[in-house]
């Protein structure tokens, strides 16, 4: 499993379709097997989305995102857990316990 957060640092950006990069993190057996930081192209509406898709993400933890967005990852059935902010390292840890409770 492909997890994809979008970056402000190392804390989730407020705003899904401004940020300028994204973490990757590769999940096998509930475990980080890797994770990769990657510049995104050029927004334009539902870009991100489709970047994703190709990078092999499977799940997005995001805090703010519209629902433009949100419905272009359910047609690349892609799942989105809205409503989440912190540092990257601490959410990841609570999605891997399954602790992670959108908004």
């Amino acid at each position: 499993m492909k997890v994809a957060i979008p970056l402000d640092g190392d804390k989730i950006s407020l705003h899904f379709g401004r940020c300028s990069k994204f973490a990757l993190f590769e999940i096998e057996s509930n475990e980080i097997i890797s994770k990769e930081v990657v510049d995104v192209p050029h927004h334009k509406e539902g870009s991100f989305p489709q970047f994703l898709k190709d990078k092999g993400a499977d799940v997005v933890i995001a805090s703010g995102i519209g629902r433009k967005a949100l419905d272009f990852f359910s047609q690349l059935s892609i799942r989105v857990i809205p409503g989440i902010e912190g540092e990257i390292d601490k959410v990841i840890e609570k999605f891997l316990k399954g602790e992670l409770k959108g908004g």
